[in-house]
């Protein structure tokens, strides 16, 4: 089974890698084709963070994860390694009380 994941380099302004955000890809393809965004994110968890795996894709560096207002509303975010692991809230997402507590 082929497994897809785009590693985006996050620098610092002295042009060392901070981070990563990792990104969903279907296929070997220079862009991604998204139309189920809880299915992306939790592709790239399941791929990137365990299957692939985080010391290997992230070399001790955290990643930043997109997540849709569904995702952050469930367990998922709790249950990953927070020094590993950066939310990203979506522009999509609504600011409400519970997207604001989550």
């Amino acid at each position: 089974m082929d497994v897809f994941v785009a590693r985006q380099p996050i620098y610092e302004r002295s042009l060392k890698v901070y981070a990563y955000e990792l990104l969903f890809r279907q296929r070997a393809a220079a862009n991604a084709q998204v139309f189920d965004g809880n299915a992306a994110t939790s592709s790239v968890i399941a791929n990137g963070m365990f299957l692939i795996g985080a010391r290997s894709l992230l070399g001790g560096r955290p990643a930043f994860i997109n997540f849709t207002e569904d995702l952050l509303l469930t367990d998922i975010p709790s249950i990953l390694p927070p020094r590993e692991l950066i939310v990203e809230v979506l522009e999509t997402v609504s600011a409400t009380a519970e997207t604001i507590n989550a």
